[in-house]
């Protein structure tokens, strides 16, 4: 039971890893798409404090995927590996990615002041000259400057792609610009129509640059890095799914584990309720019937029949030592009975001989004490009188140690009685005297 109540805390421990390591994942995900939705703001913005947020936000997912690796978790290594590997080609995409943003920034920076300088030699050509034809070319110029940098910033930044071919066009009618004035006026302000045709070389090369660059750009944003947070979450969905497959392996076995803990504890049930019945059945029959017979012939025993059958003194645990004992007691008990009764009729020879003895010598006594109180009456000496007292006194104190022993008889037969009588205290001490002179 302790083995399969392990292995459920084991199962609920790796299904709580398991989804807090695939919770962690998702969350890893969702903050790539986040820096995603980031990036897109920054392509727009340029902000600062949002390409911190990417980073902060990159360097977080690279912390938490180095925890899961040095922690040894429940993820399959090669997909954490992979993932690892994609985050750290994702770092290295924002670093460049920031070098690359900030080329296409310079070069788009670099054709309004391209455009500014055109307009500045048109404007000052146009002050030149008086002229309605000439002023004619230099206005068309200078509208078609400003439609080419208009197209221009609209393919760049609003990806406006029907803008690049006007673009290109436009650049092909500045570039033959200068044909369309006579020969003398171009010899007249050769400088200027010189820096005219090299502003339009130049903003045509930088306008071919910034596509580039925009395109260098957004392949990394929407191609690179856009696929590997696509791989990244492939992965993650793989591993969701390979989790799933994981919890439900862990569940079967949980179910498995429960059902055979079920049917453990069934069993072990049942064994109990039989262990419980035999142990009822052994008591019944080895402790508790042997205890009411002893009880039995205690009751017996205490009621004077010492015949009653003692059982179970062959045993040797406390029953038998029990019954053992009873039969002791029944032994001492008949033992003090055949006493008591010895001792009884002992008692009783012993009554009737004191008692037959008290009888026997009481009778010559009261003969001896009544012819003393005789003989008092004739005629006596003094010498004799005394002598004669004497003999009474010495009869009359036998007389009561035979009365006494009568008494002892009538003691032992409960039948003795008090009396109440005067004593002649001065014969009492004269007595006495006697005795000891």
């Amino acid at each position: 039971m302790n083995t399969r109540l392990n292995a459920i805390q084991s199962s609920i421990f790796k299904v709580t890893e398991i989804s807090n390591n695939t919770v962690g994942i998702l969350k890893v995900n969702k903050e790539i798409i986040e820096i995603q939705r980031d990036l897109s703001v920054f392509g727009s913005t340029g902000s600062e404090a949002i390409f911190t947020k990417i980073e902060d936000n990159h360097q977080d997912i690279v912390d938490y995927l180095s925890s899961l690796n040095s922690a040894s978790v429940d993820i399959a290594q090669e997909h954490l590996n992979s993932m690892s590997e994609l985050v750290q080609r994702y770092g290295k995409s924002l670093a460049s990615l920031k070098a690359r943003y900030a080329y296409r920034k310079q070069l788009q920076e670099r054709l309004p002041e391209l455009y500014q300088s055109a307009l500045d030699r048109l404007y000052s050509l146009d002050q030149m000259y008086n002229d309605d034809n000439t002023r004619l070319y230099i206005n068309s110029a200078i509208n078609n400057w400003h439609l080419l940098h208009r197209d221009a910033e609209q393919f760049l930044t609003k990806k406006d792609f029907k803008k690049r071919q006007s673009v290109t066009t436009t650049i092909q009618i500045l570039a033959s610009f200068k044909e369309k004035f006579p020969a003398n006026v171009l010899s007249q302000h050769r400088s200027h129509f010189e820096s005219l045709e090299i502003l339009v070389n130049e903003y045509s090369k930088t306008f071919k640059k910034s596509i580039q660059a925009n395109r260098n750009y957004l392949s990394l944003v929407n191609v690179v890095m856009a696929g590997d947070a696509i791989e990244f979450s492939n992965l993650v969905n793989s591993l969701r799914e390979e989790s799933l497959n994981k919890l439900e392996q862990i569940r079967q076995q949980a179910n498995n584990t429960v059902a055979h803990t079920n049917d453990i504890l069934k069993l072990l049930g049942v064994a109990a309720a039989f262990y419980v019945v035999m142990i009822a059945v052994f008591f019944h029959i080895h402790i508790s019937k042997p205890i009411r017979r002893l009880t039995t012939s205690f009751e017996r025993f205490h009621q004077g029949d010492l015949s009653a059958a003692i059982t179970d003194t062959h045993r040797k645990d406390e029953i038998g030592v029990l019954a053992n004992s009873a039969n002791q007691f029944r032994l001492l008990s008949s033992d003090l009975a055949a006493a008591k009764s010895k001792a009884e009729n002992i008692t009783k020879i012993k009554s009737e001989f004191l008692a037959n003895m008290s009888h026997e010598i009481r009778t010559p006594m009261n003969g001896i004490l009544g012819m003393s109180k005789q003989l008092e009456t004739t005629e006596l000496t003094a010498e004799q009188l005394k002598m004669l007292n004497i003999i009474r006194s010495s009869g009359k104190s036998l007389l009561v140690i035979v009365n006494d022993i009568l008494d002892l008889s009538k003691i032992e037969a409960g039948k003795i009685e008090l009396e109440s009588e005067p004593v002649n205290l001065a014969m009492m001490l004269e007595e006495i005297h006697h005795l000891f002179v």
